[in-house]
């Protein structure tokens, strides 16, 4: 069953000129090299890092919810007003629900709402995209740049 809570098992990147998917323990270790090297900073490292943070949500009234990591120190008071202004859809457990997309079922295809306006050959492309898994049981998501794992 897709319903459930997700995780970022793996990323999409690129190491040592290799473009593949890579936890966030490999990833991290390429961002060190990057930073002793000079080639990125660490406040781009953490940004990259942060993705890892993301769980997503498929709840069985076909939506799906992003939800981003509450940054570390970030007062309550200032989530809360951020709820009441709307900015944020929801906030539970440290987590920011940022996003709220769908997921319907179509012909047995699982298919989910990507929100992207994407062209290819000047020809506009569908925003919904199949689900698929890969060889590890783990969901392709995010036009193919994340592998997620259900948590719960």
């Amino acid at each position: 069953m897709i319903t459930g809570l997700y995780s970022v098992e793996k990323m999409a990147s690129f190491i040592n000129e290799k473009f593949d998917y890579f936890t966030i323990d490999q990833i991290r270790a390429e961002l060190e090299r990057e930073i002793e090297a000079g080639d990125t900073t660490e406040e781009d490292a953490a940004e990259i890092l942060m993705a890892f943070d993301t769980r997503i949500e498929f709840k069985e009234n076909g939506d799906v919810i992003t939800w981003s990591k509450a940054p570390e120190g970030y007062p309550e008071e200032e989530i809360k007003a951020a709820l009441e202004e709307g900015e944020f859809l929801d906030y539970k457990d440290g987590y920011i629900a940022v996003e709220k997309s769908e997921w319907k079922e179509e012909e047995g295809v699982i298919v989910y709402d990507s929100k992207e306006q994407i062209e290819i050959g000047g020809e506009e492309q569908s925003p919904w995209l199949e689900l698929k898994y890969d060889d590890d049981g783990l969901m392709i998501f995010g036009h193919g740049m994340m592998l997620l794992k259900k948590i719960d």
